[in-house]
């Protein structure tokens, strides 16, 4: 009887196990395959003296057509000259909506300047572009992502965008913001 134990266990390690094994990766490996994987990338600035005429790009990085593409801007914190600061202001348009997006297929946009801050008074604009969409083989279900950029004035007047590796804030050098202003002539 303990034989029959042993080699039964044998078995199951030698041949079942391996099997179970395979099936399991494989099925992990199509998962992934055709889950869908979307990036917003920053383009490159038509005017990099205006903020809000910068391109996005959004791109679909996965396998499968992606449809009904939602886009809107959250303004979530602008710094302006005038050392006014807008907190928390969404912008959504229902035209707003990129159709489909084929494999490998990329589409632009623009975050306008809807707030109405002339571009020279901003400082620094902490924004999160906000994308729902669905994937071809799950047309019922919206998936959602968020990424969140910064764009900031240099001491020239051009301003530059870059996207935020996580929440945590990014630390300016004492005095920045102050030397900023005092540079740029403004009225008020």
């Amino acid at each position: 009887m303990k034989r029959n134990k042993k080699n039964n266990i044998k078995y199951i390690v030698k041949r079942v196990l391996p099997v179970i094994i395979f099936i399991i990766s494989i099925s992990g490996l199509t998962i992934y395959d055709i889950w869908p994987r979307v990036s917003i990338q920053i383009g490159e600035s038509l005017n990099p003296h205006n903020p809000f005429e910068t391109p996005f790009i959004i791109k679909n990085e996965g396998n499968s057509m992606l449809k009904q593409i939602q886009y809107f801007v959250l303004f979530k914190e602008v710094d302006l000259l005038n050392s006014t600061k807008l907190i928390n202001i969404s912008i959504i348009r229902p035209n707003d909506v990129i159709p489909q997006l084929n494999v490998n297929e990329s589409s632009t946009v623009f975050i306008n300047n809807d707030i109405g801050v002339s571009p020279d008074f901003v400082i620094i604009a902490k924004i999160y572009i906000n994308l729902t969409y669905k994937a071809h083989f799950i047309p019922f279900y919206k998936f959602t992502k968020s990424i969140k950029f910064e764009v900031s004035r240099k001491n020239n007047g051009e301003y530059v965008w870059f996207e935020y590796a996580s929440d945590k804030e990014i630390p300016y050098p004492e005095g920045l913001l102050n030397k900023i202003k005092n540079k740029v002539n403004y009225k008020q």
